[in-house]
């Protein structure tokens, strides 16, 4: 199986209101590659998408900040 990360994905200025989706990373050469052809209200449901899609991941969540 496959490996990858769940990322909690920040948007916005935070003066504005950060917007936050959680997506699954495939790891590819050991660094998290974003497929953001999905955004998910919950950590469970990206993991739950990545499971569907042969990945595994673990119970990490990384922040990644969009400028």
């Amino acid at each position: 199986m496959k490996n990858a990360v769940i990322l909690r994905v920040l948007s916005g200025a935070q003066s504005e209101g950060l917007r936050t989706w959680f997506e699954f990373a495939p790891l590819v050469e050991g660094r998290p590659r974003r497929r953001p052809d999905h955004m998910m209200a919950s950590a469970e449901s990206a993991a739950r998408r990545a499971r569907a899609h042969g990945f595994e991941t673990d119970d990490e969540v990384i922040d990644y900040r969009l400028r």
